[in-house]
């Protein structure tokens, strides 16, 4: 199993990505699914609250992710690109 990135560089990581395949202005824009889930995760869309990430829920342009300390999930963007994020190894 391939070992989780730090939160911080895969937070940058999506953000670029997103940038990098949505058109400006059109902030709430899909760009991809959660495809895993494993335990805890959350998503907080811009300007919305955070809520619980499940499997299949869409990700939106400027989508901020967080896990938990034993959390992982798996972003699968419209360009069938991945992007697994987890915890900080210690």
């Amino acid at each position: 199993m391939p070992r989780p990135i730090p939160f911080a560089l895969a937070v940058a990581s999506v953000a670029v990505v997103l940038l990098g395949t949505v058109s400006s202005g059109f902030a709430q824009d899909k760009v991809g699914v959660k495809s895993a889930v494993n335990p805890a995760a959350t998503g907080t869309s811009p300007g919305g609250r955070s809520r619980p990430l499940v499997i299949g829920q869409e990700v939106v342009f400027n989508e901020r992710i967080a896990t938990t300390d034993g959390g992982q999930t798996q972003l699968l963007f419209l360009d069938e690109s991945a992007l697994s994020i987890g915890p900080t190894p210690t």
